[in-house]
Formats: structure tokens, C-alpha cells, sequence
């Protein structure tokens, strides 16, 4: 099916981050089609169209009653429609230059593919477009606003333990944990991302602006939410998912019972990342949350890089290191889970929950057998993508 980066960018203003149903009809029927019968088609010719794309059984399975869902998505996207297609193509507002990228440019974070249909059309960007393609993988450092002494100083380990590892860090840019873990990238060299709830033309929080102004000129700054767009709680929610997909971990440095960093720990989890977070003292509530992630089993106990690079499957020199006698050992006898995963693998990366559904396995099952698979040096792992090595053909 055609597709294009302007379809994408319209669609993008349209929608509210995280609307499945603009993802279903653009994965069914492609972008251009998608916005055409958006435009003009009631719900009833938008159903024979996905009927002739033989899409109806996915939709009415996820969305229950289609035609009815499609008449609402109709009435939230077209109020919208004159001025998204007005704005679309602009590349500057309140003093920033900005560029946008969509899956069909290179520089597009694969990663973001494995939120299936709630992924975003498009992505706005201030910094380096390609940074998600230049370095081993990507780990998310997140936690409370309300940062202690103590995470302060976790937080500068773990980043400077990353220094030599060609990994970078990604954030939210808020203030706590994340503004620590981005002024600790800079710092010691460390690629960085902040990824917004809000346009990226609005810096948020706004005492945060000069912060944010070094991390795009050294590194990056995206928002799936076009120019000029407010941050909202619900965008925040949505923002959260995208900083766990585009990370091979996630890590909770210190979070509160109801800390957004646990939405984010959540999001990591329904997607199959590893969740790692540092214990804290149980006199502090700041680190109520995160003790509680260790204490259920979501998140696994980590207390420096190495941990989180580890954690990641990320390895410094890269993924060369398994040796020949580890392969000998999987071959010699691997159990069913890594059977199963092995068979689903080929020598072009996938995403985690592509591997579960071709294996028939769960996200959990696929995410430990692939662990073990990689230790035996028969599959590696890069920004959160698995391939099968040549030698285990």
C-alpha cells in the first residue's frame, strides 16, 4: 500500500498519542488511504474498505462494535482536519527549528514498532534525527521528581558508568530523577533523549528549558504530539510508553507510590522490556515505589551499570562476546521455551512480541528464552530487536 510522510504528519496532528484505531485503519489500508477516507467516507464505507482489506475480523476482535467506534473516531478527527492540513510541512515555531521523520525514513526508531497499532505516525524531533541508530541501544533512567541526595547520586553512577559503552539514555526532561539523568549525560559524554508529552517547541517544565536546549544540541528531542501542542496528564500517560519502547530497559532510580516513573515500569512491562530499579531505604517514600517494583518481582534489584548493561543484554564491544563453547552448549541441549523461540528467529531483527507470537509463547516466556538464547551466543539483541547469528543457521 502507497504511504507517505506528508499522510503521516496530518494523521499525526489528528490524533490523540496512543489511538489504536487510527493505527488499525493506517496499518489496514496504508496512510494515504487512511486520510482520504477520513476526509469524506462515512463509517459504513470505511467498513467495506477494511472488509475488502480483510481487516474486519482484527477490528471487531479489538474495538467490538467497528462501525460504531469508527463513527466516533470520525467525529474526534475531522474538527481537526482544515487546520492539520494546514500546519503540516512547517518547520519552525517560537523560535525552534524542528524536523519530523515517520517510519519510512531510515532514521526511524524501530523499537517504536513494537507498539503495534498504538504507535505514532510520526515523530517531531529538535537535535540529531539518526542518534537512535548510532549507538548499541538505549536504556530509559526514570523516577520521582521529588529526587533524594541519595538518587541524585545513584543517578550520576549509573550514567557515568554508561560513559564507555556507546549507550545512551533516555528521559522525560521533568524534573527529579530525569533532569539528573540527562544533566549526567551531558556531563560525561553520554548520548541522551528527552522525549515530551508536549510540542516540542514547549519546553516543559519550563525551568527545565535551558536543560533541554543542551540535550537537543547534543543530543535529541522528540514528541509524537505536533508544535504547539500543551502537555496533558493523558499525554504524559502516552509519553511514558514511548520512552519504555524506545529503551531496552527501563530503570527506576527512586519512585513513590504513585509515581509517573511506574507507569513507565508498566508500559516496559506490556511491551516484554526488563525492568530494573535500585533499592532504597524504606524509611524514604520516594523510594516506596521502587522497593515495591523489586519486592513484587516487576523490576529486578540493580546497583550500577554494569547491572543495567547486563539487564539490557547490551554488551560493551559488542555482541560478539559469546564464545564458540557457549553456542556448543545451547546446541548440545536447549529446553523448549529457547526451542521455540530459536525456530521463530531468522538473520532480520524483530521486535520481542513478534518472537512470542510466532513462537506461541507469552512476552515473559519469549523475553527469558531469547535471555538464554543470547547467553548461548544463538541470537543477539540491538535497541530491543532480536535476529538469530548466522552460526546457529
Amino acid at each position: 500500500m502507497p504511504a507517505s510522510r506528508h499522510e503521516r504528519e496530518v494523521l499525526a496532528r489528528l490524533i490523540e498519542p496512543g489511538d489504536e484505531a487510527a493505527g488499525y485503519l493506517i496499518d489496514s489500508l496504508g496512510a494515504v488511504e487512511s486520510l482520504a477516507l477520513i476526509e469524506q467516507a462515512s463509517p459504513r464505507d470505511l467498513m467495506r474498505e477494511l472488509a475488502g482489506a480483510e481487516s474486519i475480523d482484527q477490528g471487531l476482535s479489538r474495538f467490538g462494535n467497528l462501525e460504531t467506534m469508527l463513527a466516533e473516531c470520525l467525529q474526534r478527527w475531522r474538527p481537526r482536519l482544515s487546520l492539520a492540513k494546514q500546519l503540516s510541512g512547517m518547520r519552525s515555531s517560537n523560535g525552534y527549528k524542528y524536523s519530523l521523520i515517520t517510519v519510512e525514513d531510515d532514521a526511524w526508531p524501530t523499537q517504536l514498532d513494537d507498539l503495534g497499532w498504538a504507535a505514532p505516525p510520526a515523530l517531531w524531533l529538535r537535535g540529531n534525527n539518526r542518534a537512535f541508530e548510532e549507538l548499541h541501544g538505549w536504556v530509559a533512567i526514570v523516577g520521582t521528581r521529588a529526587a533524594t541526595p541519595y538518587g541524585a547520586s545513584v543517578t550520576q553512577e549509573l550514567v557515568r558508568g554508561l560513559e564507555d559503552a556507546e549507550v545512551g539514555v533516555v528521559s522525560g526532561g521533568a524534573y527529579g530523577i530525569d533532569t539528573l539523568a540527562h544533566a549526567a549525560a551531558l556531563e560525561f559524554g553520554v548520548a541522551t533523549a528527552a522525549v515530551m508529552a508536549g510540542g516540542i517547541d514547549r519546553p516543559y517544565p519550563l525551568g527545565n528549558r535551558d536543560l533541554l536546549d543542551r540535550v537537543a544540541a547534543a543530543g535529541v528531542i522528540l514528541s509524537e504530539v505536533p508544535p504547539g501542542t500543551a502537555p496533558t496528564k493523558w499525554r504524559f500517560l502516552q509519553r511514558n510508553r514511548l520512552i519504555a519502547a524506545l529503551s531496552a530497559c527501563t530503570i527506576v532510580v527512586e519512585a513513590g507510590w504513585r509515581s509517573g516513573s511506574i507507569n513507565t515500569a508498566n508500559h516496559a512491562e506490556q511491551l516484554g522490556r526488563p525492568i530494573g530499579a535500585i533499592p532504597g531505604s524504606v524509611l524514604e517514600a520516594s523510594s516506596a515505589g521502587s522497593n515495591r517494583l523489586i519486592a513484587s518481582g516487576q523490576a529486578q534489584l540493580v546497583t550500577d551499570a554494569a547491572e543495567v548493561l547486563a539487564l539490557a543484554g547490551i554488551s560493551v564491544g559488542g555482541a560478539e562476546a559469546a564464545t564458540s563453547g557457549q553456542q556448543v552448549l545451547f546446541e548440545s541441549g536447549g529446553g523448549p521455551l529457547e526451542t521455540r523461540a530459536l525456530d521463530a528467529l531468522t538473520t532480520r531483527a524483530v521486535g520481542l512480541l513478534t518472537v512470542a507470537s510466532s513462537a506461541g509463547l507469552t512476552s515473559a516466556e519469549a523475553a527469558i528464552a531469547l535471555a538464554n538464547l543470547q547467553l548461548a551466543g544463538a541470537a543477539v539483541e540491538s535497541n530491543g530487536r532480536w535476529r538469530k547469528v548466522e552460526s546457529s543457521l
